[in-house]
């Protein structure tokens, strides 16, 4: 946030309450599958045109994810999805023993 705003900023590693906000935010990015900088980077480029930094609680959440989407599609950033391939033929050899 410093380097955004210039505005020194709380550790939060203390504050578990607030502290948690990034492990859920993390997590949100992975969903994504975006780098957690670029997810939070995504956060704050949302709330820019209302001059505003998005508290920790604004950070993960289905609002958040959709934000950081949104930020992907502008940016045209290619998220990398882990998408898992069902063999359905393994399944249906096992199924078929």
């Amino acid at each position: 946030m410093n380097e955004k705003t210039g505005i020194e900023y709380d550790d939060y590693i203390n504050n578990a309450e607030k502290y948690v906000c990034f492990i859920k935010a993390k997590n949100d990015a992975n969903k994504v599958g975006i780098p957690i900088d670029m997810f939070i980077l995504a956060q704050f480029y949302s709330m820019e045109w209302r001059n505003q930094i998005p508290d920790p609680f604004q950070l993960y959440g289905d609002k958040a994810i959709d934000r950081a989407r949104k930020y992907c599609a502008e940016k045209n950033i290619k998220p990398k999805t882990s998408v898992n391939k069902i063999d359905f033929k393994k399944i249906k050899a096992k199924w078929q023993k």
